[in-house]
């Protein structure tokens, strides 16, 4: 994940810094010193994008990100006109000198801490409205919601470190970020599962559109050899899914479902007074029917009647 990529770059930056062995080249050392106050300044940002793309399904405004993009040009240009530049008592190199200081206390001071609070109040308000519905107890042992804990009180015990330091922040370095990592996984991988059921939802009821408009505007079930494979292909599914519909939503099996299409249309015809000529076996086979046999018993399991009672009764039923 770039979030603890960006950790990662933040305690890199750190130690090559504050290196006292100076094994690294005094270039190497300033470009990490000036890039931890932008991956700083990455951390909540990325902290908010992650919940947002969990809760909403959707990546955070490129606008969130103007803050780390701008002192990163700030930064890099700076570097750029010290490597070139040969005087360091000119007013331009003093000049840039301070506004890239001035920029990355700014930062350490102010944008950090506030951005910190403020996306972490964001982050938090968004997962409690989604489960406003839930008591505080499931509200607290929702994994994304603890991944916005943990972040927070890490960052809060670094500022302790500072004023205080103590081992217990060390010790909190290594159990934060496994712990983190751990909720944040859990989090995805149940947002994924639930993504891959809203989306499977989606598919069915795609399905079920297109079936209703093969049987009842092309009358599919006309054909006496309709089969479910045949029926999926037309639809543009497979068997599999087009089963788990019909068991699913109509509470039947696949030979029912279609035989109870077949019986309705043989309805009509048997009460069409342009049909009343025409045999039992004519109107089974005109209805989806292979045999005579077949549509009599089919129909008096589905309607209760045989069709000729059902013809002599006129529809009363």
């Amino acid at each position: 994940m770039f979030f603890y990529l960006v950790w990662f770059l933040v305690f890199i930056s750190i130690y090559i810094a504050t290196d006292k062995k100076t094994f690294f080249n005094e270039n190497i050392i300033s470009a990490f010193a000036l890039m931890f106050f932008v991956w700083l300044t990455l951390l909540p940002t990325i902290m908010y994008a992650i919940v947002f793309y969990v809760i909403k399904q959707k990546q955070l405004s490129f606008n969130h990100f103007y803050i780390p993009i701008s002192l990163f040009l700030v930064n890099f240009l700076s570097l750029l006109f010290f490597s070139f530049s040969k005087d360091s008592k000119s007013f331009s190199y003093e000049f840039i000198q301070n506004i890239m200081t001035y920029s990355n206390f700014l930062v350490i001071f102010f944008i950090f801490p506030i951005s910190t609070f403020f996306y972490v109040y964001k982050a938090s308000a968004m997962v409690i409205a989604v489960n406003k519905s839930k008591s505080i107890i499931s509200l607290v042992k929702q994994p994304i919601f603890l991944f916005i804990t943990l972040y927070f009180l890490f960052i809060l015990s670094c500022f302790l470190n500072y004023i205080f330091p103590s081992f217990v922040f060390k010790i909190f370095i290594f159990i934060y970020l496994p712990v983190s990592a751990f909720t944040l996984f859990k989090t995805i991988n149940k947002n994924n599962i639930l993504q891959s059921s809203n989306e499977f939802s989606y598919s069915l009821l795609i399905i079920d559109d297109n079936l209703v408009k093969a049987l009842n505007e092309s009358l599919v079930f006309l054909n006496p050899d309709l089969n479910i494979k045949q029926l999926a292909r037309d639809i543009g599914t497979n068997e599999k899914y087009l089963s788990q519909l019909i068991n699913k939503k109509y509470k039947t099996s696949y030979s029912n479902f279609i035989n109870e299409f077949r019986v309705n249309y043989a309805k009509k015809l048997l009460l069409d007074v342009e049909y009343e000529n025409y045999t039992l076996q004519s109107i089974g086979s005109m209805s989806g029917f292979k045999s005579k046999s077949s549509f009599n018993l089919t129909f008096k399991k589905i309607s209760g009647f045989t069709p000729t009672d059902f013809k002599l009764r006129k529809g009363a039923v």
